[in-house]
């Protein structure tokens, strides 16, 4: 820029460089409910330049046996199991945890939990629904998770017990060790129908996600909430 007349251009060689910033925010779009508020994906570098990826992951919700002909792949959810999905979307929603890719079990329990979650949620949110999430292992879960695309920067993945649980514990650092206490000792214990894990995963690309690779942030049960 061209100094004004009349007055000089100084710089101050001395001055150090401002700091790059290590946190960036990506709008995805706007929020269905309140337009003015944009649903956000936020990706932190850390100081050795990987970023942090934020992984839900949720048991579904509880299901309904009063047919017992029904395959258990048919089963649909109970009336305390509908009320905890929307219950725990509309906490999703409230936390700014929205999703940007949800893979789901096509058990029928499952995808209606993403269902009723998704109504409180809002929004355009994509959603791949699979029946090799049914009954899937720990390491069928994070092969999953690994062919995420790495422009999801928060992923929500719904199946079920064990293994559902089993990954939450090989994936948190705390957990995986026998060590962790408050919310970690808490997912150990026990990970009821609709719970959800919130890790925070340190790794460039979905690819990168290993055991003991994430911290989780919090761990919510619907019961909690009332």
């Amino acid at each position: 820029m061209r100094p004004l007349p009349g007055r000089t251009e100084r710089r101050d060689s001395r001055a150090p460089a401002r700091p790059v910033q290590s946190r960036y925010i990506v709008a995805i779009g706007a929020h269905r409910r309140n337009p003015r508020r944009a649903a956000r994906t936020v990706v932190v570098a850390n100081g050795h330049g990987r970023m942090s990826r934020t992984l839900l992951l949720m048991r579904h919700a509880k299901s309904s046996w009063d047919d017992p002909a029904l395959d258990d792949f048919d089963r649909p959810l109970g009336p305390r199991g509908r009320k905890a999905a929307r219950r725990m979307g509309g906490y999703i929603e409230r936390e700014g945890l929205a999703p940007d890719l949800v893979v789901c079990s096509a058990a029928r329990r499952a995808h209606e939990t993403w269902r009723l979650a998704r109504e409180e949620i809002g929004g355009e949110i994509r959603s791949n629904v699979t029946r090799s999430l049914y009954l899937a292992s720990p390491d069928r879960l994070l092969r999953a998770i690994r062919r995420a695309p790495d422009g999801a920067g928060r992923l929500l993945v719904i199946a079920h017990n064990p293994g559902i649980q089993e990954l939450a514990i090989r994936l948190d650092a705390d957990a995986d060790d026998g060590r962790g206490s408050g919310p970690s000792a808490g997912m150990r214990a026990k990970f009821p129908t609709a719970a959800l894990a919130v890790l925070s995963v340190d790794a460039r690309s979905w690819s990168e996600t290993a055991g003991g690779r994430a911290r989780l942030v919090r761990f919510v049960c619907p019961r909690r909430m009332r």
